[in-house]
């Protein structure tokens, strides 16, 4: 009872996990505002700190039991490894202590340090989360046989786990192209801006803000000496919708901008929600297309051969498809077919033979003439 009442907590966190990270990229596409936002960041660290725990404490019972490697490699450990601690570190937890620490200490350091970046694509990681779904899909019908839980779980994986590094890391490659990188071209107004007004005499500065905030709309508020000269939104609009990693502080000698990190967070966005959507569709189209398919060719013949070998009274017969005949366990079920149902039944009604009696050497002989 309490396994199972584990297990469904388990299940619930994965499914709210999933929705709350599509949510919080929604979030960031649509500009909820900043409370509802920050609300979402809090509610990603309570799930991930979950996580972790889950994972320690499943690692630890499997250590005390000898069954650590056991876990980890065949029990998707390694999912609830990069699913949980990474996440805590690098992610939720930077997140939360810089909202706690009044958004300073950790994202001051954004630009130098791409710390935002990062984040994101660390945050992939948790999409890692759904492969858990593989162990409770219960109302499938290859989940009865272990063989195709452990073949559909190894398969979906491997794909699942190729994609999300391939996105990651060719996230970074296009990243560091400078002509087909829209982060790039982001830093490279932002320097422009930077290097003209902290180089411009005070009598021009206000002329160069002016122009400068026309054409490039990411410059939120110029101070100089402390005095504003320039702010896009008024006071209310910045507290309401700006959290402390949507806009990006520079300092130019005396001068002080303040710059929109909005749209970079948007693009991360965007990349996080097409990685989930590709991850997701890969996975429904394993668990109901090829998982299905499976079950057709390889587990339920083999389940038939087995119930035969096992019971007296069980005739039935492997159906085989015409297209498929030359497939390894195909061929293996004619012979079954032909050869050990006829000689089954023929030693039943005579009395000569119990199933039971029937070893498999004789029957191996049988099935070499295929």
């Amino acid at each position: 009872m309490k396994r199972s009442f584990w297990e469904n907590l388990v299940v619930g966190g994965i499914i709210l996990v999933l929705l709350q990270t599509v949510v919080d990229d929604v979030a960031t596409l649509a500009d909820w505002p900043w409370n509802m936002r920050k609300i979402l960041l809090y509610l990603g660290f309570l799930f991930d700190l979950f996580f972790t725990v889950e994972f320690l404490v499943r690692l630890y019972l499997s250590y005390v039991e000898g069954q650590a490697k056991e876990y980890f490699f065949r029990g998707f450990g390694w999912i609830d490894l990069l699913a949980s601690i990474p996440l805590v570190l690098f992610s939720s937890g930077p997140v939360v202590y810089g909202l706690l620490a009044g958004g300073v200490p950790v994202f001051g350091l954004g630009r130098s340090l791409n710390l935002l970046k990062t984040v994101k694509i660390v945050r992939v990681a948790r999409i890692l989360r759904v492969l858990r779904m593989l162990k409770v899909v219960k109302q499938l019908k290859q989940t009865d046989s272990v063989m195709a839980q452990r073949h559909i779980g190894k398969i979906a994986s491997s794909v699942l786990t190729t994609c999300i590094l391939v996105f990651s890391v060719g996230s970074f490659l296009i990243q560091s192209v400078p002509e087909h990188s829209f982060e790039q071209m982001y830093w490279s107004s932002i320097e422009s801006a930077c290097q003209t007004l902290g180089s411009a005499p005070s009598a021009e500065l206000p002329t160069e803000v002016k122009r400068i905030a026309s054409v490039l709309p990411s410059l939120l508020k110029v101070k100089a000496e402390g005095k504003d000269l320039y702010l896009r939104h008024d006071s209310f609009y910045l507290v309401s919708r700006f959290g402390p990693y949507d806009y990006f502080y520079e300092q130019r000698g005396s001068v002080e901008l303040y710059f929109d990190y909005r749209p970079l967070n948007r693009f991360q966005a965007e990349q996080s929600l097409l990685i989930f959507a590709i991850v997701l569709g890969t996975l429904l189209v394993l668990l109901f297309s090829y998982a299905p398919h499976f079950a057709v060719t390889v587990t339920d013949p083999l389940f038939v051969m087995l119930k035969g070998f096992k019971e007296p009274s069980y005739n039935l017969e492997v159906k085989i498809p015409s297209h498929l005949k030359n497939d390894e366990v195909f061929r293996l079920a004619e012979q079954y077919n032909e050869e050990y149902l006829p000689l089954k039944q023929r030693n039943l009604s005579t009395g000569e033979m119990e199933v039971s009696d029937i070893k498999w050497e004789a029957v191996s002989e049988l099935f070499k003439k295929g």
